[in-house]
C-alpha cells in the first residue's frame, strides 16, 4: 500500500479521524487506516458488536446442549489490531480486509453470546459441571472482553435478566420502527444531496462522447437480462467496457448513444458506491438496512441527486448503466 500524508484511527467515542500522532506507533490508539472508507468499516462494525452484546438475550433458539458447548473448543474473537495499516495492500484491498474481518468478528461473537446464553439458564447439580460451567463463561466474557469476568447468575439473576431483556426487546422494537419511519421519510424526499466527502474523493470522470461504440451489452434472444441486466445498481440499461464481460450474459453488442447515459454519478470504484451508501445513511442519520424498499431502489436514491445513471471503473473496466 503505498504510504499517504495522512492515516486514520477510532476515536474512544467509536468515530473514525484522522490521526495526528507522528506515527501509528507513537498513537494511544489502536488499529490505523490509510483509508477514511476502511476506518468506518472497522468503526460500523466494533459499534455493531457493542450494540449485539448489549442487547442479546437470553431466549435465544437452544441448538446444541450445555455438555456439547462445555467440550468444545472455545471460538476466539479475530480483532483487528494492528498499529499501522498494511503497506502491500491497495485502498480496495484493505477495505475488503476489513470487511471481511468484520463479518467474522460479528459471527463469531453471535456464536460465544449464543453458547453464554445456553450456559446461563442451565442449572448443573453436579459440582464438576458446575465449576466447568464457571471456567467456561469466565472465558467467553474474556474473548467479549466484558469487564465482570464472573459471568454465573442465580435463578433469580435470570429471572430478571429475562424481564430486563424483555424490557430491551420492546425498547428495541420501539426503535426499530422509529428508524424504519426515518427511512421512509428518506425515501419520499424529492431531492437528495450528495454527500461532499464523496464529491471530494470518489467522483470520476465520464464523457458520453468517448464511449460511445465503446461500451457492449449481452443479449440472448435480442433481450438483456433481467431488465436490461443485473438489476443490483438499479432498475436500467446495463453496458460494460469489457466486452467479454458482456458475453457472460449473452450474444454481443455495442449499445447506441440512446443506450448511455447523459449525466451519470460516475464513481472510480465499487468501495466507491459503498461508501457511497454509508455517507447518504451518516448524512441523513439512517440505517443501511432501510436505505433501500420494494419501491425505492439504487436507480431512485440516485436520480433523486440528479443523475440519470451510474458509472463505475475506468478503462476496460467499467460498468455503464443508464436509469429508466
Amino acid at each position: 500500500m503505498t504510504k499517504t500524508a495522512k492515516l486514520f484511527h477510532i476515536t474512544k467515542k467509536g468515530e473514525p479521524a484522522v490521526c495526528n500522532a507522528s506515527s501509528p506507533e507513537n498513537c494511544p490508539l489502536g488499529s490505523h487506516f490509510s483509508s477514511l472508507q476502511a476506518a468506518q468499516i472497522y468503526s460500523d462494525t466494533i459499534n455493531e458488536r457493542s450494540e449485539l452484546i448489549e442487547s442479546y438475550t437470553l431466549t435465544s433458539e437452544v441448538t446444541e446442549s450445555p455438555e456439547d458447548i462445555l467440550a468444545k473448543p472455545l471460538s476466539r474473537v479475530n480483532m483487528l489490531q494492528k498499529k499501522a495499516p498494511d503497506e502491500d495492500l491497495t485502498e480496495e484491498q484493505e477495505i475488503d480486509s476489513v470487511e471481511k474481518m468484520g463479518k467474522s468478528l460479528l459471527e463469531e461473537t453471535k456464536s460465544l453470546l449464543r453458547d453464554k446464553a445456553i450456559l446461563l439458564a442451565w442449572q448443573p447439580t453436579d459440582k464438576s459441571m458446575i465449576n466447568k460451567r464457571k471456567l467456561y463463561v469466565k472465558r467467553i466474557n474474556g474473548r467479549l472482553g466484558l469487564e465482570r469476568l464472573d459471568g454465573l447468575a442465580s435463578k433469580e439473576e435470570i429471572e430478571a435478566l429475562h424481564a430486563e431483556f424483555e424490557g430491551r426487546k420492546q425498547s428495541l422494537e420501539r426503535e426499530e420502527q422509529e428508524a424504519k419511519e426515518k427511512a421512509q421519510r428518506f425515501r419520499e424526499l424529492e431531492n437528495i444531496e450528495l454527500p461532499k466527502a464523496v464529491l471530494l474523493n470518489d467522483i470520476g470522470s465520464y464523457s458520453k462522447s468517448k464511449i460511445v461504440g465503446k461500451c457492449y451489452r449481452g443479449e440472448r434472444n435480442g433481450v438483456g437480462n433481467a431488465n436490461g441486466g443485473a438489476i443490483f445498481y438499479g432498475k436500467g440499461i446495463y453496458s460494460t467496457t469489457d466486452s467479454k464481460e458482456a458475453s457472460a450474459y449473452g450474444d454481443v453488442r455495442p449499445v447506441s448513444a440512446d443506450e448511455l447515459p447523459s449525466n451519470p454519478l460516475a464513481l472510480k470504484t465499487q468501495a466507491s458506491f459503498n461508501y457511497l451508501e454509508q455517507s447518504i445513511c451518516k448524512q441523513y442519520g439512517i440505517e443501511k438496512r432501510y436505505l433501500y424498499s420494494d419501491d425505492f431502489d439504487v436507480s431512485d436514491l440516485i436520480k433523486k441527486m440528479g443523475y440519470d445513471g451510474l458509472t463505475m471503473g475506468s478503462g476496460k473496466e467499467r460498468i455503464v448503466v443508464k436509469y429508466f
